[in-house]
Parts: C-alpha cells; sequence; structure tokens
C-alpha cells in the first residue's frame, strides 16, 4: 500500500518548482522609420522545476543538443488554454532558453509538462 507521503510513479516533486521561469514571445514591432524593433512579450510567468540534460535520452539525441553545460529541462505544472510551442522562448535568471524539442507530457491526464531548452546566442 501507497502512503500518502510516498512519491508515486511517474509523477512529479511539485515542491521541486522552486524557479520562476517567464515564456516569452519576441514580436516586431515597426519603429516609425521603415524598420522594426523586437520586443519580448511575456505570455505566462509560473514556477518550474529544473532539471540536468542527461546525454543518453532519446529526445535529447534527436533534438540534436552536444552542449549539455547549457542544456536543461524545465518542468512546469499544466494550465488551461496555455501549451508551451518550439516558437515560444524562455526567461530564466536573466537568461533567455530556446525550445528545443516538442514539450512532453509527463502524465496521463496531463498535470506536468517537460520542455528540454538550450542557452541562446
Amino acid at each position: 500500500m501507497i502512503k500518502p507521503y510516498e512519491k508515486k510513479t511517474g509523477s512529479y516533486d511539485p515542491g521541486r518548482m522552486v524557479h520562476k521561469i517567464h515564456f516569452v514571445l519576441e514580436a516586431g514591432t515597426d519603429d516609425g522609420f521603415g524598420g522594426t524593433t523586437v520586443e519580448d512579450t511575456v505570455l505566462l510567468s509560473t514556477w518550474a522545476g529544473k532539471d540536468r540534460v542527461n546525454p543518453y535520452n532519446p529526445l535529447v539525441i534527436q533534438a540534436g543538443i552536444t552542449n549539455f553545460d547549457e542544456s536543461i529541462y524545465f518542468v512546469i505544472r499544466n494550465r488551461n488554454g496555455f501549451f508551451p510551442t518550439k516558437i515560444m522562448k524562455i526567461k530564466f535568471n536573466d537568461a533567455l532558453y530556446t525550445i528545443m524539442g516538442e514539450p512532453v507530457k509527463l502524465d496521463e491526464p496531463c498535470t506536468f509538462i517537460s520542455i528540454l531548452c538550450a542557452l541562446s546566442k
């Protein structure tokens, strides 16, 4: 019998979500002189868990990540009306991360989403 305080298999520990991240969408606006200015629009600010990248994970191999020091997994809670996409970026600790692969649902029904990211240059 599983006790309430024991970690259930297949779920993510919400106590690890201690990092504040922001989902950002870069949009170009007219600057009035025939050019555009790129501005970041924050779509969602939320708490996330942060995990290291395992270089032997098939998703990492498929995404083509080679620099594991600048790659990271973020895990967020699923929200109604919001699902991260590859066109978004993640701002964390004044650094911008690019979403490398399709976000993965960690359980069914979807409670947690894992997002593979690499540091943007």
